[in-house]
């Protein structure tokens, strides 16, 4: 009985996760091209801005410094 609760306690850690993964992907994404516009940072390991990013509503990306990192601090715009 202990084996089955403990399966069933396992599954909905799996579920719980999973979930909180897919919302964090949709909420850490890049503006959509023709739809928004949007600016972003590039960090690196220790969490210091090395560069950033900008997206015109046309789809243009323009960068500056350092594109090695991971993206940031995302906002997005939405085109008129």
């Amino acid at each position: 009985m202990n084996n089955a609760r403990f399966t069933r306690r396992m599954g909905q850690l799996v579920v719980v996760m999973l979930g909180v993964v897919m919302v964090a992907v949709a909420v850490a994404r890049l503006p959509a091209p023709g739809r928004e516009s949007g600016s972003w940072d590039y960090v690196d390991a220790a969490g210091n801005v090395i560069g950033q990013g900008w997206m015109d509503c046309s789809g243009q990306i323009t960068n500056w410094g350092s594109t090695n990192g991971r993206f940031a601090n995302i906002e997005i715009f939405r085109c008129n």
